[in-house]
């Protein structure tokens, strides 16, 4: 996982508002952990598929 200390920083230096800029920082984050999440989840939903069948039997290749 990444993080952006550059957004809160840089506001910061370019004289935006401390509220704003860490309110960036707390959406930004949010957003690099909810797609993770999903990334996640569709990696395990397709290597189920992958090596499982519909019984959840382990697939013989």
């Amino acid at each position: 996982m990444i993080t952006l200390p550059g957004v809160l920083s840089g506001q910061l230096l370019a004289g935006a508002s401390p509220l704003d800029a860490v309110s960036y920082q707390v959406l930004l984050l949010f957003l690099v952990v909810v797609a993770d999440l999903m990334l996640t989840l569709l990696i395990t939903q397709r290597i189920c598929q992958q090596f499982f069948n519909s019984e959840a039997q382990l697939r013989q290749f």
